[in-house]
């Protein structure tokens, strides 16, 4: 499918015939799709560990560490149709998507189904989403090897996902440690996490 600019489903919404059915047909592939990571036959044992203490850390809910291990495995390849039916779904039923997202319960989940999105709109899904894991998966985006400027949507989506964070009290630390573990390595995210902290 060619999607220029990804203008594709705002031009086709209205041309629709069924949207109810469209949009059921969108969540079907998203629902239907699962992450999962492996360690090749033969890997040295510091792989294994790396990837089970990854996975705690994922149980857990220790977002910084999470942060650490993340970095070292590739992230889950979004493949077009994917990427269409998230972006359509999006548009078109956003209610529907935040409680697709209300539903993932790991990192590798919640990118799976946000990576297909822009970055600015995936992270308002995840602040208005219930998962953590979303949140996560949204904000590990945002700060995974990547110094370039934000955009001014962009900051004000991170802006406004922070805060939502930093709601929860007893949670907020965690979240504080994993965005400012290596400050000089996420430049792009200390507007936003100035502007929050200024909420709070």
């Amino acid at each position: 499918m060619f999607d220029a600019g990804e203008a594709f489903w705002t031009a086709s919404a209205p041309l629709l015939n069924s949207r109810r059915l469209t949009v059921a047909g969108l969540e079907f592939v998203l629902r239907h799709r699962a992450a999962e990571f492996t360690v090749r036959p033969g890997a040295p044992v510091w792989e294994r560990e790396h990837l089970e203490a990854l996975q705690q850390a994922d149980r857990d809910r220790e977002w910084a560490k999470l942060a650490e291990y993340s970095r070292v495995f590739g992230l889950p390849r979004i493949n077009q149709g994917a990427t269409q039916a998230v972006r359509g779904l999006a548009l078109l039923d956003r209610t529907r998507l935040v409680r697709l997202a209300d539903t993932k319960h790991s990192w590798a989940e919640g990118n799976l189904l946000l990576a297909g999105l822009p970055l600015a709109e995936a992270l308002r899904i995840a602040s208005a989403s219930r998962s953590d894991h979303a949140k996560f998966a949204a904000l590990e985006r945002t700060i995974r090897g990547n110094s370039q400027a934000l955009g001014p949507e962009e900051e004000t989506a991170l802006r406004n996902l922070l805060v939502v964070l930093s709601r929860d009290r007893d949670a907020w630390p965690a979240w504080l440690e994993m965005c400012n573990r290596y400050p000089i390595r996420q430049p792009q995210i200390q507007a936003a996490l100035a502007r929050a902290l200024a909420r709070c």
